[in-house]
């Protein structure tokens, strides 16, 4: 791991510590995100149970401590990690809240960061495989050979885009909570994570909130500059 990437991790990992205080899971803080918001409008919906268990009303600062506590899942929680980024990746899209975004770009960055430098995952060119193809492969993987089997197929196909990207790693996620995957197997599954995150991260850049694009901005210059020294 460079300084540089040092730098940039160390936010989030102030972010994780002051996460504890609030006493609930980081993976609960995952499914309650999900359960503050409409599934179709992204808009903030009541639940009473999830305030209470937060302790929090206003909606804005409810999920800003959600996504803090989030940061820490580690990267290599695969099921967890997987799900959480695909959630973070709807924030970047659809959450009026800049405060939130800003946070979910942390989170992604410290996953994608954890992906390359503890599992060694890298950057692939763009294929020409089918991508339709590589997700049948995906929603028919019962085994750890047949999840990196998708995981390659989907490597050597094009790049999908950001919502194709969320629907993945949510899938992926589902997965792999059942599925036991060897050591041997994990980079090629960390590279499709870390492919499908960088999607998100680069659209990042161009959000109409000024902190938040320059967050994102600097948060892919950073991991490139990690998967070129690597």
């Amino acid at each position: 791991m460079t300084s540089g990437f040092h730098r940039f991790a160390l936010p989030m990992v102030a972010l994780s510590l002051t996460s504890f205080s609030c006493q609930v899971n980081p993976v609960t803080s995952v499914h309650d995100l999900a359960a503050i918001h409409d599934p179709t409008t992204w808009q903030p919906v009541d639940n009473p149970e999830v305030t209470s268990r937060y302790q929090i009303s206003d909606h804005q600062q409810l999920e800003e401590l959600m996504l803090t506590n989030m940061g820490a899942v580690a990267p290599g929680q695969f099921s967890h990690a997987f799900e959480l980024s695909s959630w973070a990746l709807v924030m970047l899209m659809h959450d009026d809240n800049p405060g939130a975004r800003r946070k979910s770009v942390a989170l992604l960055g410290t996953l994608a960061g954890g992906w390359i430098s503890q599992y060694g995952a890298i950057a692939y060119p763009d294929g020409s495989a089918s991508i339709e193809s590589a997700i049948g492969q995906l929603a028919a993987a019962s085994d750890g050979p047949a999840l990196e089997a998708a995981a390659l197929a989907l490597l050597n196909s094009p790049t999908p885009d950001v919502y194709g990207a969320i629907r993945i790693l949510a899938a992926y996620g589902r997965i792999i909570h059942n599925v036991p995957v060897a050591e041997t197997r994990h980079q090629v599954i960390s590279s499709l994570a870390l492919r499908l995150v960088m999607v998100g991260l680069y659209a990042a850049t161009l959000d109409a909130d000024e902190d938040v694009s320059e967050s994102a901005t600097i948060t892919t210059a950073l991991l490139e500059s990690n998967l070129f020294e690597n």
